[in-house]
C-alpha cells in the first residue's frame, strides 16, 4: 500500500486528523507522529518514516510554515528526492511566498473539506509522480529541532559570566515568551532558572521578580512547549535532568494594603499640681522649725514693746497701792 508521510503542526491537529482519515479512505496509508512526544529517538523515528514513505504530504498552515521541525522535515524529504504535495488546511497562508521546496507542485486547497475538495485531493494524490530512489550515500540528517526557548536555556545555563547587555537581551526575549500563552509555562521556568544565576545584575533581578509577580499564571493542567508547535519543540537538558522549577520560588505578591486608619493618640494625664510651699527649694543649714533670720528683728521689737508695757503696768499698780 502506498504510504504518505504527513508533516504538520500540533496547532492544526484537528484538521490534520480529518485529512488523514480522508486520505486513508482513498486506500492510502498515512503516517504522522500522533503518538510521539520528542527527543532524539522521536526525531530518528520521524526521519526513518520520511526515508521509507512513497510521498511526502505537507499540511500548509501558518504554524507549520513557522515550525523549525516542519522546515527540517520537508527539507530532508526534498534532499531524499521525495515527491512533495502541499495541502492547504488553514487560512493565513500567503501562497505566493511559499518556500521553493513547497511551491514546485500546485497545492490542494482542503480548507472547506467538502466533496469538491475531496475530489481534488483524490485526483492530486493518485496522479503524483513517483519519488526518486534514495540517494547513495544518504544526505546528512538534520539535527533534532530545538525551540527558541531551548536556545535561551542554553544561554542561561552557560558557566561563562553574562554581561549586562547579554542579561537584558535574555530578559527581553523571556518577556516576550511569557506573554505568549503557548510558551508562558516554560518561560516562567526559565525565568526562575535565570534568577538563580550568581552573576545577575540587581536591576535585572528586580525586573525578573516583577515579571514573575505580574505575569498571569499558567492554566492548571497545561503542559508542553509552545512556539506555535508543541509537537515539534523540545527543551534540551542534561541526561536525567529537566528544567529546575525549585531553583528559586517566585516571589509572593505583596498583600493588598488597607487604607490607613487615623490612630487616636492616648490622652496624657495632666501633671499633678505641686503645692506652692514645695516649689521653693528648702533652705540648707537651718534646723526644721527654726524661724528664718529675716523675721528675727520684727520679733525682737515686738518682745521689747511687750516688756515695756509690762513694766509700765507694774509701776502703775505700785503707785495705786500707795
Amino acid at each position: 500500500m502506498t504510504t504518505m508521510f504527513l508533516s504538520y503542526s500540533r496547532e492544526t491537529q484537528q484538521q490534520v486528523e480529518s485529512l488523514a482519515q480522508d486520505i486513508h479512505a482513498m486506500e492510502l496509508r498515512v503516517w504522522f507522529d500522533r503518538e510521539l512526544t520528542g527527543g532524539q529517538a522521536w526525531w530518528d523515528q520521524i526521519l526513518k518514516q520520511i526515508r521509507e514513505c512513497d510521498y511526502f504530504v505537507f499540511a500548509l498552515a501558518p504554524e507549520s510554515l513557522d515550525s523549525t521541525a516542519c522546515k527540517r522535515e520537508y527539507g530532508y524529504a526534498a534532499s531524499l528526492g521525495k515527491t512533495i504535495l502541499p495541502i492547504l488546511i488553514a487560512d493565513g497562508v500567503i501562497t505566493e511566498m511559499l518556500p521553493a521546496t513547497l511551491a514546485q507542485v500546485h497545492f490542494v486547497d482542503y480548507r472547506r473539506q467538502d466533496k469538491d475538495a475531496w475530489r481534488a485531493l483524490s485526483r492530486a494524490l493518485h496522479t503524483l509522480p513517483a519519488s526518486a530512489p534514495l540517494p547513495d550515500p544518504l544526505p546528512v540528517p538534520p539535527p533534532v529541532p530545538v525551540s527558541y526557548l531551548g536556545e535561551l536555556k542554553e544561554q542561561i545555563d552557560t558557566p561563562s559570566p553574562l554581561g549586562f547587555d547579554q542579561q537584558t537581551g535574555l530578559l527581553l526575549r523571556l518577556k516576550q515568551a511569557i506573554g505568549d500563552a503557548r510558551d508562558a509555562d516554560n518561560a516562567r521556568q526559565l525565568l526562575l532558572r535565570f534568577r538563580a544565576r550568581a552573576d545577575l545584575y540587581a536591576r535585572v533581578a528586580d525586573e525578573i521578580d516583577l515579571l514573575l509577580r505580574t505575569a498571569p499564571a499558567t492554566p492548571p493542567g497545561r503542559t508542553g512547549v509552545g512556539n506555535g508547535d508543541a509537537r515539534h519543540a523540545t527543551l534540551p537538558s542534561p541526561a536525567g535532568q529537566g528544567i529546575a522549577t525549585s531553583a528559586l520560588a517566585p516571589p509572593r505578591a505583596a498583600p493588598a494594603t488597607q487604607p490607613a486608619q487615623p490612630t487616636a493618640l492616648p490622652r496624657t494625664a495632666a501633671p499633678a499640681r505641686i503645692p506652692a510651699q514645695q516649689t521653693a527649694p528648702p533652705e540648707s543649714g537651718r534646723p526644721l522649725g527654726e524661724t528664718p533670720p529675716a523675721r528675727r528683728p520684727k520679733l525682737l521689737i515686738w518682745a521689747a514693746g511687750a516688756a515695756a508695757v509690762a513694766i509700765l503696768a507694774v509701776i502703775v499698780t505700785a503707785g495705786a497701792g500707795k
